[in-house]
């Protein structure tokens, strides 16, 4: 059996944003981020609507 060497890492290039780019990130982040946490309220809230009128019907 042979062994190989490593590949040398590929180098990558960056991209360097501007201050307008960066603020249009961090916004887009923060509409992602509340509109995560507004479906989970969402789910919460059907989920023990849900719950509590299979509780009050006996089941």
């Amino acid at each position: 059996m042979t062994e190989r060497e490593p590949e040398p890492a590929a180098e990558t290039e960056t991209v360097k944003l501007t201050e307008a780019e960066k603020r249009a990130r961090g916004r887009r982040n923060q509409v992602i981020a509340w509109s995560l946490v507004g479906f989970i309220v969402l789910v919460f809230v059907v989920t023990v609507v849900r719950l509590s009128a299979n509780i009050a019907s006996g089941g």
